[in-house]
């Protein structure tokens, strides 16, 4: 039982990472299009 309560809080960390890398992923690809645009 324990096991899996930490197993859960490490999925939900990597989820979060992922999902923060690709917002700043997404931020720079933002920016870089804009800059195309000029």
């Amino acid at each position: 039982m324990q096991a899996k309560v930490v197993f859960d809080n490490a999925k939900i960390l990597i989820l979060k990472l992922i999902t923060t890398q690709a917002g700043d992923a997404w931020r720079y690809i933002k920016l870089y299009l804009i800059m195309q645009r000029y």
